[in-house]
């Protein structure tokens, strides 16, 4: 790994950032703390990294992604809550995503209606596994399902792969 991404503010709620740090360090990895919108690209791939709002739990202060290749985009919005979906599509252009990476793994309180229908995505995939607490939810698959979304699920079809042309 040569570049770790982190919010400016990351949580260490499990104990797991100092070592994952350390290990950076030991590999002489980059670790690049987002606290403003950023851009990174590498071989015609761009990641737009859009900085996490200043309050709010772990899962606000997530930093979600547009990558893009040519004229394909995928967006990924990690934990982020309705709250913080909103204000993505309120202060950034996102429209026209080929491909949505469900947030939370599909919990009830990402993947508002606003963000499935602004964006224009046709299909989502949802990375996801056995779970207790019941992701994906169905509210999040009938939103989904309402906005024609064409689902793929990691816990019934494992690896899910796309390839760009």
């Amino acid at each position: 790994v040569q570049m770790l991404v982190l919010p400016a503010e990351a949580s260490d709620d499990d104990g797991l950032l100092a070592p994952i740090l350390d290990s950076a360090a030991a590999h002489g990895t980059q670790v690049v703390y987002v606290d403003r919108d950023m851009r990174l690209e590498a071989d015609g791939i761009v990641a737009e990294l859009y900085a996490p709002a200043d309050a709010g739990d772990a899962n606000e202060r997530c930093v979600m992604c547009l990558l893009s290749l040519g004229g394909f985009d995928m967006l990924v919005t990690g934990d982020a809550p309705i709250a913080a979906e909103r204000e993505l599509i309120s202060t950034h252009d996102i429209r026209g995503v080929e491909v949505y990476v469900v947030g939370h793994h599909g919990s009830k309180y990402s993947s508002g209606e606003e963000l499935l229908s602004t964006i224009g995505a046709d299909t989502a995939v949802i990375s996801v596994g056995y779970n207790s607490y019941g992701h994906p939810t169905p509210q999040t698959l009938e939103r989904l399902a309402a906005n024609g979304y064409s689902v793929y699920r990691t816990d019934e079809s494992g690896r899910i792969e796309m390839h760009v042309k």
